[in-house]
């Protein structure tokens, strides 16, 4: 996956909800910070709909940040950007993973065993399939859909943020170089 051209829409759906990205970049690591600082407001749990709200929230240190997208709605799939900042050669390198927030992940993992649990029990005590391949299959289908419940918002938001990155760190040119790691 890379981080200066979108990938193809496809890929970012099905991809593990996690990213890493390693960027260097010939501005300060100052200019790095500052620039995701200027964008990022505090965590709220309530936030009225504003037209003036910034694009990030969270928290932005010296040289890391913990953000994530400010949305206008309820998504609990959108990623956590972590971004580690440091100085590298001629500019700035920054590391940056995107997860799951500990309670979604908590609560997916969790959803998917009781409705895979379920499943198994009441096909044991009714005896409902004939064949025990076909129960596998059912259970192998359910955890597909619900990987795909996961992914796909997940992927939907991690591009978001990455526009929103790239946009703030002016990442469109031959000034910086991406790489996937």
């Amino acid at each position: 996956m890379s981080f200066d051209a979108p990938n193809p829409l496809l890929l970012d759906l099905i991809a593990p909800p996690w990213r890493r990205y390693e960027i260097v970049t010939r501005s300060s690591p100052g200019e790095v910070i500052a620039a995701v600082r200027d964008a990022t407001e505090e965590r709220r749990y309530f936030r009225l709909p504003s037209s003036d709200a910034r694009d990030l929230e969270g928290t932005v240190e010296d040289d890391s940040f913990a953000v994530s997208r400010i949305i206008g709605y309820r998504n609990s799939l959108r990623p956590l950007i972590i971004g580690r900042v440091a100085p590298g050669g001629t500019g700035t390198r920054i590391a940056i993973g995107m997860r799951l927030q500990w309670s979604a992940a908590f609560g997916v993992v969790a959803a998917i065993g009781m409705i895979v649990t379920t499943f198994i029990l009441t096909q044991t005590a009714f005896h409902g399939l004939q064949s025990r391949s076909a129960g596998l299959g059912v259970v192998a289908a359910m955890i597909v859909a619900g990987y795909l419940m996961i992914t796909v918002p997940f992927g939907l938001e991690a591009r978001r943020a990455c526009a929103i990155l790239r946009r703030l760190w002016h990442i469109d040119g031959p000034r910086q170089s991406v790489m996937h790691s």
